[in-house]
């Protein structure tokens, strides 16, 4: 486990956000009991292996004349709505924003992330003994 600042604290009333970086080979847990229990509001998961799906999901099933393949590819390109774009590469983006550089990653009020760790409420204890709550 690992814990770094990304920037400045933000100070605020209420819920503190919570992003997960991960992708389906790490099992995301605790999003629930940190709701519950701590002052954890919305949950944000993103998959990061999201985009490799659609793009592999783009050339399923193309037939090998490349002509016909690339106007198949377009048509399934032109028919993509702004929802799966988001869903694909809207995590990768937001990692990039941050500059996270590995995996499993929980950002805490956009400023604390805590690698190696997919259990909310572990990280967000993390979180709070480095800030020396």
């Amino acid at each position: 486990m690992v814990l770094s600042s990304l920037s400045a604290p933000v100070l605020g009333q209420g819920h503190v956000s919570v992003e997960v970086f991960t992708t389906p080979h790490y099992r995301v847990t605790g999003i629930g009991r940190a709701q519950r229990a701590l002052a954890v509001g919305e949950v944000q998961v993103y998959d990061l292996s999201a985009a490799m799906r659609l793009e592999n999901s783009l050339s399923d099933g193309l037939p090998s004349d490349q002509a016909e393949a690339a106007s198949i590819a377009a048509h399934r390109i032109r028919n993509l709505d702004a929802k799966q774009l988001q869903q694909a590469f809207g995590g990768l983006v937001r990692a990039s924003a941050l500059r996270l550089d590995r995996i499993p990653a929980v950002v805490i009020d956009g400023h604390a992330v805590v690698y190696g760790v997919t259990d909310v409420v572990e990280a967000y204890g993390h979180y709070r003994r480095w800030r020396g709550d």
